[in-house]
């Protein structure tokens, strides 16, 4: 059996169905019961709800604000949120057990109607506990016998705009004669019982008295003639009593200053010198320990006086220079050359065959006490056959032979005979003005130039062929053309 509600929430006149109506008793035989349900009304009245707060503790932050949770003695499972407008402890300062202020409490959610909410406002307590303060002592430098300075600190922590009751006082309390480093200590701060003061020690050094530089070296204080700019002269080494000390060294007004240039501590042309111009240059250095300690010293630089380069130039001699084409692609032997014509090619022909090519110098005329110091080949291009082969073939090697590859006249075995080294340079596909081709001997090459007769220069492409059964090859002018289109060889050498 059971009696209930329509529903659970408050109000007036609602109706109540009972269920399961059921009669006993010594005489409820003598009754015929007419309904087992019958339906009356009742009220339902809202139930007193009381707000608590709890309220949590909190560091000192300059306000009143307070950070809290609510509860309530709502029923279990009923929907019911509540809410606040505002949170305050009764002042901003630290405190235990302070009192709380919730105020503006309300009540929200769908059972909320069923509810007398009987406190919009409530209090608790909680604690404010002290903030931090760090107080660092500044580092300061002096030397050995000048006046402590003034000691200075460095705060974190403060809220706007609280500050010191009493500033702190900082010192160093240990003998600080001798050159060392010494604890800066501050104490005796007082910021009120909001804050709690945490001391961080700093470092007086004391530092020797500084003794400036005595004297300035340098390693080497001559220089070749014609050197290019950036030359080395010599290293610079400053002296100092003080040991540890590092130095910079500056120009400090010599006459001829502008025509060097300092790196760190080497010092370097900033000219190109002539000794027949000028035979020594005057100038300045000055070293400075950084402390404030510097000495200037003047140096002489001199020039030394080279022997003059001389230059002899030769052409290649029609009679003994031409090309040589391989016997067969695969063969590495002559097959036939050609002496008399006006130009000589490179790369290779329709079958695949290579050229080479082979040059003739009288260099006799150099004296033998000669120094060669460089050796230029220069080629001039007469035309293309096909692909360029610097293309497809690679660059052009040139070998060197002191004497003639087999004898002075062109013959079929200078297409593989042994030269005095091999790969001495190498043209690239670099021409200049007027279709000439212009490469540098490698020095090593320098000892096989005949200062006594002939010296020949085989010229090869570094791919013998391309396999396309085509011919692609360059032709330039040989020792059988016109002067000015002739190869020729520059040497450039000195004498004793």
């Amino acid at each position: 059996a059971s009696a209930a509600f329509a529903d659970k929430n408050v109000g007036s006149g609602k109706t109540v169905t009972v269920s399961g109506i059921s009669i006993g008793g010594a005489d409820a035989g003598n009754y015929n019961l007419l309904n087992t349900t019958a339906t009356t009304t009742a009220d339902i009245t809202a139930k007193d709800l009381t707000v608590v707060a709890t309220a949590a503790n909190k560091v000192y932050d300059g306000t009143t604000d307070a950070s809290v949770t609510l509860s309530s003695d709502a029923l279990s499972g009923d929907d019911v949120t509540l809410a606040f407008a505002s949170a305050a402890f009764a002042d901003k300062n630290v405190g235990s057990g302070k009192t709380v202020t919730v105020s503006g409490i309300s009540i929200g959610g769908a059972d909320a109607g069923n509810y007398n909410l009987l406190n919009t406002t409530a209090t608790t307590t909680a604690d404010i506990t002290p903030k931090d303060l760090t107080v660092t002592a500044d580092d300061k430098t002096i030397n050995v016998g000048d006046p402590d300075p003034t000691f200075t600190y460095t705060v974190t922590g403060f809220i706007a705009p609280d500050t010191f009751l009493t500033e702190p006082v900082c010192s160093v309390s240990v003998p600080h004669s001798v050159p060392g480093t010494y604890p800066i200590v501050c104490s005796g701060a007082d910021a009120g019982a909001n804050y709690t003061i945490q001391y961080v020690n700093g470092t007086l050094t004391v530092n020797a008295v500084n003794n400036p530089p005595t004297d300035i070296t340098l390693s080497n204080s001559s220089v070749d003639e014609n050197q290019p700019v950036g030359t080395l002269v010599g290293s610079l080494t400053a002296t100092d009593p003080d040991p540890g000390d590092t130095h910079t060294f500056t120009f400090c007004g010599g006459a001829d200053d502008a025509s060097f240039q300092l790196s760190g501590n080497n010092l370097l042309t900033n000219a190109v010198f002539d000794y027949e111009t000028k035979a020594s240059y005057d100038i300045c250095i000055r070293a400075d320990d950084g402390h404030g300690g510097t000495l200037d010293k003047p140096f002489t630089i001199t020039v030394n006086n080279l022997p003059e380069p001389i230059t002899a130039t030769f052409r290649s001699a029609g009679a003994q220079d031409g090309w040589i084409l391989e016997s067969s692609e695969v063969s590495g032997s002559g097959g036939s050359l050609n002496a008399t014509a006006t130009t000589f090619n490179l790369g290779d022909d329709a079958l695949d065959r290579q050229y080479r090519a082979i040059l003739s110098f009288d260099t006799a005329a150099l004296p033998d006490n000669a120094t060669i110091i460089s050796v230029t080949l220069k080629i001039k291009r007469q035309g293309i056959v096909g692909t360029n082969p610097f293309l497809t073939h690679g660059k052009i090697l040139v070998d060197i032979r002191k004497g003639s590859f087999g004898t002075a006249v062109l013959q079929l075995t200078d297409f593989k005979a042994l030269a005095s080294k091999n790969g001495v340079a190498q043209f690239v596909n670099a021409p200049l003005a007027g279709n000439w081709y212009s490469v540098n001997l490698n020095p090593a090459a320098f000892s096989f130039v005949n200062k006594a007769g002939l010296t020949q220069f085989r010229l090869r492409f570094a791919k013998d062929d391309n396999d396309d059964m085509g011919a692609d090859y360059l032709k330039f002018f040989s020792g059988n053309a016109a002067l000015a289109y002739r190869p020729v060889l520059i040497i450039q050498y000195t004498l004793p």
